[in-house]
């Protein structure tokens, strides 16, 4: 099958990580046979500039069609016209040298890209399907995304509790299917639990979360929940993978509460350098206040790890009886991380419950059968 993916944003040589679940779709699609191409523009803001501390636009260094362009934070129309612009020069050229084998379906990633779409399926007669990811979609009615979502072949949310909203919110039907991660990336070569070593002691528990460092990530709250454990539990440790806004309040808050020898702050990290830390952890946590999904926990879990997070809106789309617990609020976090060290986990168990519900197989068969509808 011929596929055009339509991405809002895409990983870079400066930042890894960015849409990364994009990328990790298309990647599944390409390991499945099809033909998968990825065109349009990718925006790159004044702070992506003064962190890569790189001013190159153009060409993306991995796909082809796919280019950067300078973009303005808070100036979405102009963002998204000149998205558009790009993406439609991208589309000709690219329709132009591949004439005799144009595709079959495009997929957008998040209805703010989908104006591309709409052009194409006017003036090409092609179909597109668009997932939903943004988490601002929680916040109300979107006239553009809305006309997207009308004019779609298909829509699909990344949670259950996202496409239940979505679908309400405008009127239109939403699949649910998950983001994708390869499983067997993130399975440690040797499945030992230490929670059923005799050696292992629940003082030592080493906790571990990733996420940008944000208000809505919610670190403070994993911070607070391990300060109170102290009091029983002497020598745990936290460790965040993560940068952004919050670094500061978020240091100020390990500081104030005495706790530089239990919680550690360690920056941005790549995909194999996630992989090592969740493989030397025992539990992850993650305690965001809302999510569409959660890549990180399905991470997590493909290495083996018991999880707990705060109910989001994406988290409970994930953790079920038997791999971690969801907690109603910030108190239930705090007595739900107790419980998590409390518990034995099957570690193989939880494992098996990532590859079965979010690994390339299993995910690719559901966006299959959208793409036939």
């Amino acid at each position: 099958m011929n596929i055009l993916i339509i991405p809002y944003n895409y990983p870079t040589k400066e930042n890894q990580n960015r849409a990364i679940f994009v990328q990790d779709q298309v990647h599944m699609l390409r390991n499945q046979g099809d033909n998968v191409i990825v065109i349009g523009g990718i925006p790159k803001t004044i702070s992506d500039i003064i962190s890569s501390r790189s001013l190159h636009f153009g060409k993306h260094f991995e796909e082809r069609w796919l280019i950067t362009f300078p973009a303005l934070r808070g100036f979405n129309r102009f963002n998204n016209w000149l998205r558009t612009l790009c993406g439609k020069y991208l589309i000709k050229k690219y329709f132009k040298q591949n004439s005799g084998n144009l595709p079959d379906i495009l997929h957008v990633h998040n209805s703010s890209s989908g104006e591309l779409a709409l052009w194409v399926k006017k003036k090409y007669n092609i179909p597109f399907v668009v997932t939903e990811h943004s988490s601002i979609m929680w916040s109300g009615y979107n006239k553009l995304s809305g006309l997207i979502f009308k004019e779609s072949k298909a829509n699909i949310a990344v949670s259950k509790k996202f496409a239940q909203q979505l679908s309400q919110q405008y009127n239109e039907n939403f699949y649910y299917i998950p983001n994708v991660v390869d499983t067997s990336y993130f399975k440690p070569m040797q499945i030992t639990s230490k929670t059923d070593n005799n050696s292992f002691s629940i003082d030592s528990a080493v906790f571990v979360s990733v996420g940008n460092l944000t208000e809505n990530k919610n670190h403070k709250l994993a911070i607070k929940a391990l300060k109170r454990l102290l009091g029983k539990y002497n020598n745990l440790k936290l460790f965040i993978a993560g940068d952004g806004c919050e670094r500061y309040n978020v240091q100020n808050l390990i500081n104030t509460l005495e706790l530089c020898d239990h919680v550690f702050l360690l920056g941005r990290l790549s995909r194999p350098e996630i992989r090592e830390l969740l493989w030397r952890s025992d539990y992850f946590l993650l305690p965001s206040k809302s999510e569409t999904f959660g890549v990180a926990l399905i991470e997590a879990m493909a290495a083996g790890l018991p999880t707990l997070s705060l109910k989001n809106g994406g988290s409970e789309s994930i953790i079920s009886d038997n791999v971690g617990f969801i907690a109603d609020n910030d108190n239930d976090f705090i007595e739900c991380m107790e419980q998590l060290l409390l518990t034995q986990y099957d570690k193989e168990h939880i494992i098996e419950h990532a590859r079965l519900n979010f690994s390339q197989g299993a995910v690719y068969q559901l966006l299959k059968q959208v793409y036939a509808l």
